[in-house]
Formats: C-alpha cells, structure tokens, sequence
C-alpha cells in the first residue's frame, strides 16, 4: 500500500515570490505528509529565493540557471529518492486531502501507473470521498490534455522511462509527457477537484502563438508513431488548428487566428477540417459560450 513515505513532491517555482510560499504551504499542510518536498528554482530573479530559505529544512531547495519547466521538473525528478513523484507548480494550490484522497483511490482500483485530479480555479470543495476515477486512453489525451500538471501523482520510473520531460516543448511539455505513458502505462483522474490553478496571464501558456507553434510540432511527432488510423488522426489533428485559431478569435487575436486557419489549409490535414468542425469544435465552442454565460450570469 502507498504511503506519504514513498512519496516525493517536486515543485518548480519562476520568478514566484507572490505565491510560493501558499504553494509549499498547501504542501506542509497535507493531512498525509510526503518523505520529501525538493523546490526547484528555475533562475527566478525575484526575491524567490530569499522566500525559500525562510522554511528552512522543511524543504530542499535546488537552485539552477532558467532553463525552463521542462528542466526544471527533469532536476527535481531526478533527485527525488523515492518511488512516486507528485508535481506542483509554484502559483497552484493543494487541497489539503490531495495525497491522502489519490492515495485512498489507488487501493480501489488495478495498479495505476498515474493518478491525476480534477482541478478548479476556485478553492476546491471535493465533497466526501468517492473512488470516481476516468481512465485515459492515448485517443482521449490527443484530443485535449485533460488535466493539469499539479494535480498528478506518477510513478518516477514511468517518466524516467520516457526520458524526462522534453524541454523543446515547453508549453506542451506536460501533454506530451501524458501521450507518451498513455501508449504503454495506465492513467486515470480522479474525478474530485483537489487543485487550485491559477492562471498566470504573462505565462508561456497564455503566448497563443507559441503554443500553436509547439501543438503542430507536437502533431507531426505523434504523427510518426502510427498509433491511430489515418484517418481519425488527421481529425484530431485538424481538430488543434481549429481549436487554436477559436481561442484566437475569442481574444480578439484576429490576424493570429486567420494564420492559423490558412496554415490549416495549407497542411496535409485540411481535408478533415469539416469532420474536425462538426464532431469536436461545435460542441467546444458551445461548452465555450455556455461557460461565458454562467458566469455572466453569477456576477
């Protein structure tokens, strides 16, 4: 059975000094305490590091030029003596039940070799325990990453397998991490959101631009491992352009969004554009518009 003592949690920190302190703090206060918590500082040039050492030995603290989050997971991964590894990024929170809830959950189901969570931008309220868990396929994770870094717990061996997170895909390093164990391992979420993620507007992941950039460069590698038929895998593909140049336009990024559909056009997927259109992008453009009007209508 799985226990706190097998448990390392790594947590990569950026120029983090508003919120690094509630981070490692959501971690102390766990109610099952892992063996070790190893901080990565990732050549923050804030008062990052000052902030770190007010713990202490709480914590283990591994400072490294900015390399990126790619490397700086990779670091603390690498150190950690342990046989699990859970991920926490420097301005996400914890529910204090975290480890204990994915814990409980891996005694009710087969061997997983990675257990994720729901996630919420609100402090999360996950109810009373139930052992709800949605396991992952290769097909459903090349449709949408659908979940978020800080909220996995996942075998070392079985990143260390893959070799690390690649940091030429930095902003979809961790997607990319999660199709790679999704072809050979087993993945599932617990459907309890036990994570408070926090939007960093000025982050990597909020540069469109790139993120499209780095998406196709992440599609022509899956493309090579022929996991799909052509057909469905040319959908999904289509599907990412189109999704992309969608939230393009819903912030008024209208230039990028019209590139993004003209390099659709000019890629070998355009033929699957309608197909893409009609069985992923309408029913996310409607979950889109549905979400805008709940919280419309709450404030």
């Amino acid at each position: 059975m799985l226990s706190g003592e097998q448990i390392t949690v790594v947590i990569t920190a950026y120029n983090s000094q508003e919120t690094i302190s509630r981070a490692i703090d959501s971690v102390l206060d766990q109610t099952v305490q892992p063996k070790e918590i190893i901080v990565v500082d990732d050549g923050s040039t804030d008062a990052t590091a000052q902030i770190l050492l007010s713990f202490d030995d709480k914590i283990r603290v591994i400072s490294q030029r900015n390399q990126g989050p790619s490397a700086a997971r990779n670091t603390g991964i690498k150190a950690a003596k342990t046989t699990w590894i859970a991920l926490l990024d420097g301005d996400d929170l914890w529910h204090r039940e975290k480890l204990q809830r994915q814990i409980k959950a891996l005694e009710c189901t087969d061997e997983l070799d990675l257990i994720a969570s729901s996630w919420s931008r609100t402090p999360p309220d996950p109810g009373p325990f139930t052992c709800t868990l949605t396991r992952l396929s290769y097909i459903s994770l090349l449709i949408m990453n659908r979940f978020q870094t800080s909220t996995v717990l996942v075998k070392k061996a079985s990143i260390e397998e893959h070799g690390g997170f690649n940091p030429s895909l930095d902003t979809v390093e961790d997607w990319a991490m999660w199709l790679k164990l999704s072809s050979s391992k087993r993945l599932a979420i617990l459907e309890q959101p036990l994570v408070l993620y926090r939007d960093n507007p000025t982050g990597v992941s909020k540069d469109l631009n790139e993120f499209f950039k780095k998406t196709v460069l992440l599609i022509d590698q899956e493309a090579s491992q022929g996991l799909l038929n052509t057909d469905l895998f040319n959908k999904v593909a289509a599907w990412h352009y189109l999704r992309i140049a969608a939230n393009m336009g819903l912030t008024k990024q209208y230039q990028s969004a019209l590139q993004v559909v003209l390099a659709l056009y000019r890629s070998k997927y355009r033929a699957n554009a309608f197909p893409a259109a009609r069985d992923y992008l309408a029913p996310f453009l409607i979950s889109r518009l549905r979400r805008r009007k709940l919280v419309g209508s709450s404030q």
